[in-house]
């Protein structure tokens, strides 16, 4: 079986949660950061050639990073911390990207619904 690989984009804490978790299920990870200088989306694809793709840099390079890795050729499966696009339109011409699947990470754990759920049924079994 080959080694599954993966390239996490943005080391953030976000990104950083992220590399982390995939090293633990034993996958090889590289990152790319703004911290690499000049280093690009699709160069980091076509050297690391990898399976999967965690787009975890600011909200606004979001639907431009999911072009990029189209127009870069990757077909494998993308996590796109939230949002996914700013605006709708950002979306535009991406429905026939070449991804295996694309999903969108989010965590609810500070919202006020869930809060409120967790703090009535705090205590009971």
């Amino acid at each position: 079986m080959s080694e599954r690989r993966a390239l996490v984009v943005g080391l953030g804490s976000i990104g950083r949660r992220h590399r982390d978790v995939l090293t633990d299920l034993g996958l090889d990870v590289a990152t790319l950061s703004r911290r690499d200088g000049g280093a690009d989306l699709a160069s980091a694809v076509g050297r690391v050639r990898p399976d999967h793709v965690v787009l975890a840099r600011e909200a606004a390079r979001h639907a431009a990073d999911l072009r990029e890795l189209a127009a870069a050729g990757f077909m494998g499966t993308v996590v796109v911390e939230k949002p996914l696009a700013v605006r709708p339109d950002e979306l535009d011409g991406l429905m026939g990207a070449p991804f295996r699947s694309c999903a969108v990470g989010y965590q609810l754990r500070l919202h006020p619904a869930v809060r409120a759920v967790r703090a009535a049924i705090a205590g009971d079994r």
